[in-house]
Parts: structure tokens; sequence; C-alpha cells
């Protein structure tokens, strides 16, 4: 769990043997209101050549609401 604005986001890392500046970083954001969960299955094989990095989105998963409806202003 990382802090964001005061407030608890679940985030997940894989991989993090390939991080350096020559090599990829592959961030996940699960899409409707599934939770990082939704990527578990694809980790394993991306974490082989990339760092891997996943989170909650606000209310989704095990991370805090942020008490924001999300929008584009919101969610920059």
């Amino acid at each position: 769990m990382v802090e964001v604005n005061g407030h608890r986001m679940r985030v997940e890392t894989v991989g993090a043997k390939h991080s350096s500046r020559n090599q990829p970083a592959v961030v996940f954001e699960a899409g409707g209101a599934t939770s990082l969960e939704t990527w578990r299955k694809v980790f394993p094989a991306v974490a082989e050549f990339a760092s891997v990095i996943a989170y909650d989105r606000s209310g989704l998963g095990e991370s805090d609401w942020d008490g924001q409806r999300p929008t584009l202003k919101t969610r920059r």
C-alpha cells in the first residue's frame, strides 16, 4: 500500500530486476470495476523482460475511495 493524497492505494510490482534506464516498465490498469487481479496471470511472462506495475484505482480492489467522482480533471 502507498499513500496518494492521503488515501491508501494498493500497488504491486514484479520484475524489479529489470529496473534500469534501458529496460521498459509496463503499467497495468484494469478496466471497468476490476482490480489488479485481472493481470495476475500475465505478470510472470511480462516480468521476464520488464518491470511490471499494477494498481487498484480509487475505490476498487483494496484501494481507498478518494471521494472524487472519476473525471478527466480528477484522474490525470
